[in-house]
């Protein structure tokens, strides 16, 4: 069974995490492990009586912990949330680690209805890297020890000991280390810790367990990759890489996001396989999708491992500032070009006294590319050609009609 001393303040035990021989690099919208986050929350109940906690989470709600701004952000890649959470200092609520912020209730407990979310990539060591962690804040005194247990993400033990660095593991993954301190005086029983038990099984007296430090492990780079950047051009993305070794390297996919989560293929590079000199590469998106734009490299080995880059973003803005229709003036079909259909739930031509007189439907949608919008019918004069996209937003291009 694991105890709490009432004298130790094991809350102020932190693992001081070093990462040996990894290059983190951070940039717009995703941050790098360790990237001091700032906040500020407005339009709390700020009365006497009333505090308003901050609560960092995974991006699919479950608590990691209470945060203030100007805290380092998690090492391992992923997407997080913060919360905030307005509550009556009487009815304070638990933010226990590893339930879902949707538990947090209570009395005068209010859980605000939208979330901070931030991206963090970069942070993945390579697996044999050195890690290295000063412990702070355990019970030193007579008859205290410490441990520093490595567990999986589900706090599986893999191993534990009493040195400060190890070794990242072979295996790609996810994993903690936690500080475990405990009492062997006094007749208290030590605890066990056995690989392939969970940490919670450990038993002991006396036994504290620390708030972990996270890290993830991926598989060794094909490519010694020293730049990727990505820029827009006259509504293009522009994807320029370059590396300076490459060891049985196959080729570069490039893989597009609107999330950071859901990615898709858009085309590669091969490589040039052997190489220790200075290698340029670029890829063209001519078809960004409207508003944020993810991109990353898998890169390939020809014994078909891989691993992937860094992420970059670009932000482009509405479709419509792409979009272009022909011929204007129309005399009998309007063709449109470099529209994202994907994303228009309907396209309809307005008069200038507001009557509809065209409305697209789902069916027509996809032929509109190729075979255009009949407008022969309609009137000579001004017209409005609007476009209603998914999210609810739309865009308005003029056209006149003269037949």
């Amino acid at each position: 069974m694991i105890h709490s001393k009432k004298w130790v303040l094991w809350s102020q035990i932190a693992l001081v995490f070093i990462f040996m021989g990894a290059s983190l690099n951070g940039f717009s919208q995703c941050l790098s492990p360790g990237a001091i986050i700032n906040f500020s929350v407005s339009g709390n109940n700020v009365t006497a009586g009333y505090t308003t906690a901050n609560v960092l989470t995974t991006e699919d709600g479950t608590i990691i912990k209470t945060v203030v701004s100007g805290f380092s952000a998690p090492g391992v890649d992923g997407s997080y949330k913060i919360y905030t959470v307005n509550f009556r200092d009487d009815s304070e609520p638990a933010f226990t680690r590893g339930s879902n912020i949707s538990a947090v209730s209570g009395t005068c407990v209010s859980v605000g209805a939208t979330s901070v979310t931030f991206c963090i990539t970069g942070g993945c060591l390579v697996t044999g890297t050195s890690i290295s962690f000063t412990p702070a804040g355990q019970n030193t005194s007579a008859g205290y020890e410490t441990r520093y247990v490595l567990t999986n993400n589900a706090d599986v033990i893999i191993s534990s000991g009493t040195a400060t660095t190890l070794t990242a593991p072979a295996s790609v993954g996810t994993y903690r280390i936690y500080a475990v301190n405990y009492n062997t005086a006094n007749g208290f029983a030590s605890p066990v810790f056995t690989a392939s038990t969970n940490l919670s099984a450990i038993g002991g007296g006396c036994t504290d367990i620390s708030d972990p430090i996270e890290f993830c492990v991926n598989s060794p780079l094909p490519v010694k990759l020293v730049s990727f950047s990505v820029t827009e051009e006259t509504g293009t993305a522009q994807l320029k890489w370059a590396t300076t070794e490459e060891v049985n390297a196959e080729r570069f996919e490039v893989e597009r996001s609107t999330d950071a989560k859901n990615w898709n293929f858009i085309g590669e590079k091969e490589a040039a396989g052997e190489s220790k000199s200075l290698l340029h590469y670029t890829f063209s998106d001519v078809s960004p999708k409207r508003g944020m734009n993810y991109y990353r490299l898998k890169m390939i080995d020809r014994d078909a491992t891989f691993a992937y880059s860094t992420i970059r973003n670009i932000k482009f803005g509405s479709a419509e500032s792409r979009v272009s229709v022909y011929p204007n003036p129309v005399s009998n079909v309007l063709f449109l070009k470099d529209i994202d259909l994907e994303n228009v739930k309907e396209i309809s031509i307005v008069n200038t006294n507001g009557v509809v007189a065209y409305r697209s439907s789902p069916a027509s949608l996809s032929s509109i590319i190729s075979s255009g919008i009949p407008v022969g019918y309609l009137a000579n004069g001004m017209y409005l050609l609007k476009l209603t996209h998914l999210d609810g937003t739309s865009g308005a291009h003029k056209i006149v009609i003269n037949k």
